[in-house]
Formats: structure tokens, C-alpha cells, sequence
């Protein structure tokens, strides 16, 4: 394992960083099984709504040649003539299209790293690696009980509206170690008193006077400026209302986006939340969730899903060559 080079440690941030395959995110992982469901629901999705565009284009052909006809029947009366803009105004025009992402990009992030990790230095990222190691393994989440439960289908988020995604109940002590992650990437530096003073004192015993005051200045930034923190926490607020949770909150809103929507108005974004919203008609003795538009949700995604750990995604920090898969269980793999 080489130390990366001064230069590669302050590399800058890539042009091209807000794109999806630039940014690294801590993940939550679980069976394959799990995603193959998910990816096989945005499958159905898309087909379902193509069908109810195809009621609607069928329910206003019906209404304009029911028209044509009554005109026909009338039309040695003088009357008014028809208003094309009513009408225009009765029928919706859908050009929505739901984009399904590829089964190999669905993920759930649980930390968003941007591009940072890139900026960080080998011993900044070593410690990074090991304390969250170490944060599993002394707080009490390894071999805890971490779980997931499929809660709805909703468009997300609530300030953009341009995905589709599949919304999930954590357990409380999956809550508690994401706030616990969040507190680590703000954590300060341990201060000591010497001959010359008061300095800074990383983990390894190293003393820099002009060294930063926290411990990874880079994740303490990036939480900081609402890239990641305030806006979780904002979107929380205004989602709220899609997770039944016992004291209507939530420290991050775990979902896996499933699709892109291209192309839609705002009315057609409404009656897409209305839709998603009706599929939630349980079928007991079925054992399955059904809704009026045939729409099946996975017996997998109604069981309690366990989390088997943490991994890192998106492009791994350069140069450093790190374990960066964090289960929570003694037997995971």
C-alpha cells in the first residue's frame, strides 16, 4: 500500500463531479434478491402506466367522437359553435415517461460522499476507514438487529419530483448508526499541551500546528454546506408524510430511486403520486399487495429485510487500496 502523493492528495474536484457516476456514497447492502424485486417492480410500473395513458387516449377518443356525433345530429340547428379550448382543457395531453434504471444501479445510499473522498489524504481516509470499522464494533451495531421494511411507492423528491422511488422503514438503530456516521465526519481533533503550545493530535500521535481543526475537514464541509446534513434534513420534513413512522420522524429517508420521469407537467406528476398512492390495497388471503391496476408487490419486499452491512459506492478514492465493506454481521460476506 503506497502513500498517495502530495499532488494526488489535493487533486481538484472534477469538472463533471454532480454527475450520478462521479460521486462515491457509503451504501447499505443486502441480498441481490432484494434489488432484482425492485428492479422487476419499476418493470411492472412502467408497464402499468403505460396502460392507464392508454385508458386515458381511449376515454377522451371515446368523449370526441361521442361529440362529432351529436354535432351531426344537430347540425342543420344553428347553435354555438364547439369550444376546442374546453375541450382541450378537459383532456389531458400525458407525455410523461418513466425511464427505469439498470439493475446494477439501483443502490440506497446511506452516507453521500460526493467527490470528497478524492481530496482527502491517505491518512485522512485510513482513519475514516477504520473508525467507522471501529464505530460498528464498539457502539453496538455489530450483529445488532438492522432492518429494512418496504413502506410505499412515492415520486421523489419532494422540492424536484423527477424520480420514482421505493421508500423503506429503517429500524431505530439503523437511524442511530447513520446519525453516529454523521458525527464521526464532524468529529474535532483531540487537543494536547506542549512546550510549544496547544496543537492538534491525530490518532497516529502526529502534532501539525497549522492542522485543521477537525479530523476530516473535507466530510465536516460537505455536511456543513446542506449537501448532505441540512438537506436530509429538509427533505425529511416534507417527507414525513410518506413514512409512518412511531414519532413522525426520521434521520434520513432510506429509498432506492427505481426510475427518471422525463417530460412531465405538473398535472401529470399529480396524477402519477395519485396512482402510486392507490397501489396499497392488501390482499390477505393472497398474501400479496394488489391494486386495482394489477400492480404486484413482491412477497420478498413484505418481509422485514435484514441489512447485512455497509459498502462503499461510485468511484473508489485513488491510489488507496482500503477494505471498504463494513458488515454488520460476524458471518456476512
Amino acid at each position: 500500500m503506497n502513500r498517495a502523493s502530495s499532488t494526488e492528495e489535493n487533486r481538484p474536484i472534477p469538472k463533471k463531479s454532480i454527475a450520478r457516476g462521479f460521486n462515491s456514497y457509503i451504501k447499505v447492502t443486502m441480498d441481490d434478491a432484494i434489488f432484482q424485486d425492485l428492479h422487476g417492480l419499476i418493470s411492472q410500473i412502467s408497464d402499468c402506466w403505460r396502460d392507464v395513458l392508454k385508458s386515458e387516449q381511449e376515454a377522451f377518443d371515446g368523449m370526441e367522437s361521442q361529440l362529432n356525433a351529436n354535432e351531426s345530429r344537430t347540425e342543420s340547428i344553428k347553435q354555438k359553435p364547439r369550444d376546442h379550448h374546453q375541450m382541450g382543457q378537459q383532456r389531458t395531453s400525458y407525455e410523461l415517461v418513466i425511464k427505469q434504471r439498470s439493475f446494477r444501479s439501483l443502490h440506497m445510499t446511506f452516507f453521500f460522499c460526493g467527490t470528497v473522498l478524492d481530496q482527502m489524504t491517505y491518512e485522512q481516509l485510513s482513519l475514516w476507514n477504520t473508525s467507522i470499522r471501529q464505530l460498528i464494533q464498539n457502539k453496538g451495531f455489530l450483529n445488532s438487529k438492522c432492518t429494512l421494511k418496504f413502506q410505499s411507492l412515492a415520486v421523489f423528491p419532494p422540492h424536484r419530483e423527477n424520480l420514482i422511488v421505493a421508500l423503506f422503514r429503517a429500524s431505530s438503530n439503523l437511524d442511530e448508526l447513520y446519525q453516529e456516521l454523521c458525527n464521526l465526519a464532524v468529529k474535532k481533533k483531540e487537543i494536547c499541551n506542549s512546550n510549544q503550545g496547544a496543537c492538534a493530535v491525530d490518532t497516529c500521535g502526529h502534532h501539525d500546528l497549522y492542522d485543521a481543526e477537525y479530523e476530516f475537514p473535507h466530510l465536516r464541509d460537505l455536511i456543513e454546506s446542506n449537501k448532505h446534513f441540512q438537506q436530509t434534513k429538509r427533505n425529511r420534513v416534507r417527507c414525513n408524510h410518506m413514512l409512518s413512522s412511531d414519532d413522525g420522524f426520521t434521520p434520513w429517508i432510506a429509498h432506492v430511486t427505481l426510475g427518471n420521469l422525463t417530460g412531465a407537467s405538473k398535472e401529470e406528476v399529480k396524477t402519477l403520486k395519485q396512482w402510486l398512492k392507490d397501489i396499497d390495497t392488501v390482499d390477505v388471503n393472497a398474501g400479496g399487495r394488489i391494486s386495482t391496476s394489477q400492480l404486484k408487490i413482491p412477497r420478498a419486499l413484505q418481509s422485514e429485510i435484514r441489512v447485512r452491512g455497509l459498502s462503499l459506492g461510485g468511484p473508489l478514492p485513488r491510489n488507496v487500496e482500503l477494505d471498504w465493506d463494513f458488515p454488520l454481521h460476524k458471518n456476512a460476506h
